[in-house]
């Protein structure tokens, strides 16, 4: 597992090389700090149909690259908690999970004229790997590291806002 998403990051860089043109004017590179919102539930292989969303956050770093005129090859390290809260029969369960995610995307830039938001649909991969899962049911807290996936692998699609070239807002689904 752990080389078929190496295969697939390094797969992306390739592909994103070889469409690489230099742009008419200066690079865009913009490297910087990235923060959010997570809200998650997660898949069982049994049905849980009384979990519940559970809210989290991701934190860390991100790199923009130019590859053509409009297209941008990005890269992400974060922090990220993920997890969902259900009922059981002795009361209530919380699911936390931490991981260390490497998203790899493909950015297009819709400039418009004016030049004040610019707008930049993505596609990617999302590797993750598991840092720790913890488990809580009636205030007792559960090491569950060993019980779940090391590596997860999610897809993600979305779009990013960005305002007057320094702020970028966005909302993406994996």
């Amino acid at each position: 597992m752990k080389k078929t998403i190496l295969l697939l990051i390094i797969a992306i860089a390739l592909i994103a090389n070889l469409f690489c043109q230099e742009a008419k004017d200066e690079k865009y590179r913009l490297i910087g700090v990235k923060g959010g919102v997570n809200i998650t539930r997660i898949a069982y292989d049994g049905d849980n149909s009384d979990a519940n969303n559970r809210t989290g956050y991701f934190a860390g770093l991100f790199m923009l690259e130019q590859l053509g005129d409009n297209s941008l090859l990005g890269i992400d390290m974060l922090f990220s908690i993920k997890g969902d809260k259900s009922k059981t029969l002795d009361g209530s369960a919380i699911t936390e999970l931490r991981y260390l995610e490497l998203p790899v995307h493909v950015k297009y830039r819709i400039r418009p004229k004016h030049e004040k938001v610019e707008m930049q649909p993505f596609i990617g991969l999302s590797p993750a790997i598991l840092l720790k899962g913890i488990s809580e049911c009636e205030k007792k807290r559960t090491d569950i590291t060993k019980e779940v996936e090391l590596l997860d692998l999610g897809m993600n699609l979305g779009v990013d806002f960005v305002l007057q070239k320094r702020l970028i807002l966005g909302v993406n689904y994996t």
